[in-house]
């Protein structure tokens, strides 16, 4: 479990974890905290981890510190330590941190008692009071969402999912349609069955529908899912894809993804109509029939 505390007059971010945690909750956690109006760019980080067990393999190491790096070069360079005492949880942390310094004048440093982190960190007597008193806090809020976790409901729970496609070879397109809620793994799943299926072609162009779905992506696996799709352009590499989506909120996930593709993102847009996607795809209006007809059969509960 994770909670954070921004302690804006000493620009500083304190964040609490226990339990064990793994890419995505480090990554979730640290754009929650990114995402706060509170929160500023030089603020410093003090990480509580001393009741936490890090579960990353070296690839999501690799990653995590390429996702570090990226918000350092993107101005996010307050100094930062890491209070733990339990020796593997150090020599992850140390791991990490020399991934990270390789081209980083950022500080960064792991400490087995507050006192010590607050030291490195500049601060004085009474702001480590301070400090002390804002992790007790913490520490209580998480005491409580333990003891008194959510009830699921029927009302909370999902309506299933459906993950469709039909390739076209005539007209060199995938056209894929997503219902209810879009979940990361499974789209993963998806697109490796596509990759499997026998009319399957490298650069084939997609059509993806998602407007009677709901993209349940957090930031990390937004990151996570473009690197996947990043790694696979190699086998892939679509001339282009276009994805329709009505719903604001939706267009706006689609759009962090996007953003994430980094020298890819030119290949894929995002439209509100699938006359305006086919148009960008490059179909004459000849083909649009054949095309709407593929995605209401595939829209069919």
């Amino acid at each position: 479990m994770h909670s954070y505390i921004i302690l804006p007059g000493l620009k500083l971010v304190i964040q609490l974890y226990t339990g064990s945690y793994a890419l995505k909750e480090a990554i979730d956690s640290k754009e929650t905290i990114l995402n706060d109006s509170a929160f500023k760019h030089d603020f410093k980080f003090l990480i509580d981890v001393s009741k936490a067990k890090f579960e990353l393999s070296d690839s999501d190491r690799i990653f995590f510190s390429e996702y570090i790096k990226k918000l350092v070069r993107n101005g996010i360079h307050g100094d930062t330590t890491i209070l733990t005492h339990e020796p593997n949880q150090v020599a992850n942390v140390k791991l990490i941190d020399q991934l990270v310094n390789a081209d980083s004048d950022r500080k960064h440093g792991i400490y087995s008692t507050l006192r010590n982190s607050v030291a490195f960190l500049k601060y004085n007597k009474q702001d480590y009071i301070r400090i002390k008193a804002a992790i007790v806090t913490l520490k209580q809020q998480l005491q409580l969402k333990e003891k008194h976790p959510p009830i699921p409901t029927h009302e909370n729970k999902l309506p299933s999912s459906h993950y469709r496609h039909q390739i076209l070879p005539k007209e060199k397109l995938i056209v894929q349609c997503h219902i209810n809620h879009v979940d990361f793994e499974e789209t993963k799943a998806f697109k490796k069955r596509i990759y499997g299926d026998k009319l399957y072609q490298p650069g084939y162009k997609n059509l993806i529908d998602m407007t009677n779905a709901t993209l349940n992506f957090t930031p990390s696996e937004s990151r996570l899912y473009a690197d996947f799709l990043v790694n696979n352009y190699r086998v892939s590499h679509p001339e282009k894809t276009a994805i329709i989506s009505t719903v604001p909120l939706e267009v706006a996930k689609s759009f962090l993804i996007k953003s994430n593709l980094g020298k890819h993102a030119g290949t894929r847009k995002i439209f509100n109509s699938v006359d305006l996607a086919l148009e960008w795809l490059g179909f004459q209006k000849k083909h649009f029939d054949i095309i709407k007809n593929t995605l209401k059969k595939l829209n069919t509960y």
